[in-house]
């Protein structure tokens, strides 16, 4: 049964075209609370009544209505029962709603007819098809346009279970995809769905698209008020084409008018169209402009039928004997005929792709504002489809738009932790004692440098060893520096492999040095041996050093083993609900990966073999008296620290790196452990040894041997005045052997006369004896002259 209006409209038809070949043309129509569209049927004849006598003037074109109740099997049933009938059937227009328009897509195609739709339609390419109402590709991409202005990285989809808005849904979830944007959420539901909060609200998104019916959408909104999640902490996207008075409420949704427009209240709506009255809504203006789009379709295909050319390559094979022919050559005709007309139309202008679908420039974006108590829709906004891009009108902004800012989307803050205020304070505090104490080092160094007890010390290498701890000691002013930034973040991180590595290889380097230069002067005495000067001791550190720095550069420039930050949750800082209801993260930067690990294990690998050879020298000096010189003791007690210290460094880097506050805490605090151990016993001993001897007097004067047993006994004080007095008696009797072999040199006769015979004066006589003195070993040096004991040191 049609209704009053419908029947009405069919008889005026009737009689306006009664003496004209008559055309019949289907109007299929909705009237049901769900959806109304009961206007598309004033809008066909209007288009009708417009261009009768332009287009078609030798044919009448009778509307037959058909109300489908927005139900896809009683649209199917009542086409069917008209269309079954003999009569010149040339189209349908319709369906009524979306979920009606396939299957009369089926009879479209049954029948050899074009099939034109006004409203929101298929997704999918058929011969029979073609839609006036704008596609639904057109709104997904201005969707995405909307989300991208406002910066939400996340939505959740509310979907009916209807094959159009799945469709939709589809065809969202890939361009948001493709521009980065997580679809949170997809709730599906179904007209006799119970709608709780606890289905719509599951995840923690706070931008919602209403992809349903407006009955639907109705009572969602209406769960949503009850749940306070509507504008200023959410933001809803909706559909534009609902009825006028959609959101007017009824008994079904248990709200009362003042709860749905307080949760419709700045909701979001994309048209497709240009602005027109309302009166035209509901289809009119759709209906009017298809009416007119098979007018002209229908006109042309009979001017070509006329000329007796067929103009369209698309269709080959002739044309049809009349425009009321149902064949495959009268449906490819006019269908083509249909998509390539253009004109301005009610909705706006009307063109088509080669698909059949309407073809959308521009799009309108427009809000749901309250204003005394009542909604209107205002549009504050275009995008331009194929570019993507949204413009404002002049007169609105975001400020109009979100008068209490914009809605967040719910994505979780990720914050930084932060460092603990006692752990910066402690370590600032304890590197800046640290730097001033090796200040005072460095001072020290250089005012004392030539005091016979630091000369004996190499002082020149000491400032290896200084500028090694300031590295160390600078860590912590740059491993506590706050930032958000992921170059920074990554600069930190290499910057604190090459501060630990370069910092403790600076301090062993000259270690080295000074053990390798002892163990040769007292350990490998050999007669004429090359002095070890201060450059050749340079050049070892500095090749040391070398070998280091190519190590860390290539760890650096190649990405394989270059450190990547990351992220991830701090266990000791668990999340946060702002005052804005969002979750807040603290995360912790982590700099290395499986390569980057192995590059830090061979720096490693490298700093324990010098840490190894360092304890080897120590042991082959530890024999050796003259504390002024031997730092032995002093090496293998920093090696065992800083060895350590190293191990724990590794552990931490590799066990507790999310736990920022203990992982930076440990590892800080093992670094500046071995960097203060080392200061402390390289130069303290040294101060408390020059304020007991200023001048170096006792610097040579042992004060415990070791017996063949290795049982360490004390010397007597006497014992170290003979000591002294017989090397100053060899000091003597070495220059008197001088004086006088250069004298009996010039007098061979008397060389022989007191050695006895030539043949002696290679291995015995004065000159043996003056070979002999000039091979005692060096340690004794020559005491009778000032500042000579340690010149071969």
């Amino acid at each position: 049964m049609v209704s009053a209006t419908a029947l009405l409209l069919y008889l005026s038809s009737l009689l306006l075209n009664a003496a004209s070949q008559r055309l019949d043309v289907y109007i299929v129509y909705s009237n049901s609370g769900t959806y109304n569209s009961t206007p598309a049927l004033l809008g066909a004849t209007d288009a009708i009544a417009a261009f009768s006598n332009e287009l078609l003037p030798q044919y009448s074109l009778n509307i037959t209505p058909l109300d489908d109740k927005c139900n896809a099997s009683r649209g199917l049933q009542e086409t069917l029962q008209y269309v079954s009938r003999p009569s010149p059937f040339v189209s349908i227009i319709g369906g009524g709603c979306p979920s009606t328009t396939s299957p009369l897509l089926e009879i479209a195609e049954y029948l050899k007819i074009p099939l034109i739709s006004y409203n929101p339609g298929l997704m999918r390419y058929s011969q029979n098809y073609v839609q006036v109402f704008p596609s639904r590709v057109s709104l997904v991409s201005s969707l995405a346009a909307v989300i991208s202005e406002y910066g939400w990285s996340q939505i959740s989809v509310i979907t009916e279970v209807d094959d159009n808005f799945l469709k939709v849904e589809y065809a969202l979830k890939l361009r948001l995809k493709s521009e980065n944007v997580k679809v949170l959420d997809t709730v599906h539901m179904r007209p006799q769905t119970n709608i709780t909060a606890d289905l719509l609200f599951r995840t923690e998104a706070r931008v919602f698209f209403l992809n349903t019916y407006q009955n639907t959408a109705r009572r969602v909104l209406c769960t949503a008020h009850r749940n306070n999640t509507y504008y200023p902490g959410y933001a809803w996207l909706i559909y534009d084409w609902y009825n006028e008075d959609w959101y007017l409420t009824d008994d079904s949704s248990g709200c009362m008018q003042r709860e749905i427009n307080e949760a419709l209240d700045r909701a979001i709506t994309i048209r497709q169209h240009k602005e027109i009255r309302p009166s035209e809504m509901d289809g009119y203006a759709f209906a009017y402009d298809a009416m007119v789009s098979l007018m002209r379709g229908l006109n042309r295909t009979q001017s070509m039928i006329d000329e007796g050319i067929n103009h369209n390559t698309s269709c080959p094979g002739g044309l049809p004997s009349s425009i009321n022919e149902t064949s495959n050559i009268s449906n490819c005709v006019i269908r083509s005929n249909i998509i390539e007309s253009a004109f301005q139309g009610k909705s706006g202008d009307v063109s088509f792709t080669s698909d059949g679908i309407r073809k959308t420039i521009i799009t309108y974006v427009s809000q749901y504002r309250e204003n005394g108590g009542q909604l209107q829709v205002e549009p504050f906004a275009t995008v331009n489809v194929s570019e993507s891009l949204f413009n404002y009108f002049s007169n609105e902004s975001n400020s109009t738009v979100w008068p209490d800012g914009v809605p967040p989307d719910g994505t979780p803050i990720y914050e930084f932790s932060s460092f603990s205020i006692i752990l910066v304070i402690v370590m600032y505090l304890w590197s800046s004692v640290g730097i001033i104490f090796t200040v005072i080092c460095l001072i020290f160094n250089i005012i004392f440098r030539n005091r016979k007890i630091i000369r004996l010390t190499s002082p020149n290498l000491n400032y290896f060893i200084i500028a090694g701890a300031i590295i160390l000691y600078s860590l912590p002013f740059v491993t506590l520096q706050p930032s958000n930034a992921e170059t920074v973040s990554l600069f930190v991180c290499i910057a604190n492999i090459w501060m630990l590595s370069l910092g403790i290889t600076s301090i062993f380097a000259p270690m080295l040095a000074k053990m390798f230069r002892i163990y040769r002067i007292f350990r490998n005495p050999r007669a004429n041996k090359k002095v070890l000067t201060d450059w050749h001791l340079f050049f070892f550190v500095f090749i040391l050093e070398g070998i280091l720095i190519f190590i860390l550069f290539l760890g650096t420039a190649i990405p394989f083993t270059r450190p990547e930050v990351s992220y991830s949750e701090d266990p000791e800082s668990p999340p946060i609900i702002n005052e804005d209801g969002i979750k807040v993260i603290y995360q912790g930067v982590n700099c290395y990966h499986a390569a980057s690990l192995v590059w830090i294990f061979v720096i490693y690998i490298y700093i324990l073999i010098l840490e190894a050879i360092a304890v080897v020298l120590a042991a082959k000096t530890r024999g050796v008296k003259v504390e002024a010189v031997n730092d032995s003791k002093e090496v293998v007690a920093i090696v065992y620290i800083v060895t350590a210290c190293s191990v724990s460094v590794i552990i931490i880097v590799t066990v507790l790196s999310e736990f920022t506050n203990i992982s930076e805490g440990l590892y800080l605090t093992a670094a500046l452990i071995g960097t203060t151990s080392t200061v402390t016993l390289m130069f303290l001993p040294k101060m408390w040894s020059l304020y007991k001897d200023p001048t170096g007097e006792n610097v040579f004067e042992p004060t415990t041997i070791k017996s063949s047993s290795g049982i360490q006994s004390q010397i007597h004080r006497q014992d170290s005045e003979k000591i002294v007095s017989l090397q100053r008696e060899v000091g003597t009797l070495k220059k008197i052997l001088r004086e006088n072999s250069v004298r009996l040199m010039s007098v061979p006769e008397a060389v022989n006369e007191i050695d006895g015979d030539e043949s002696n004066n290679k291995n015995g006589g004065l000159r043996g004896l003056t070979n002999s003195c000039s091979q005692l070993p060096e340690v004794f040096g020559d005491p009778l002259t000032p500042g000579d004991e340690e010149k071969t040191l």
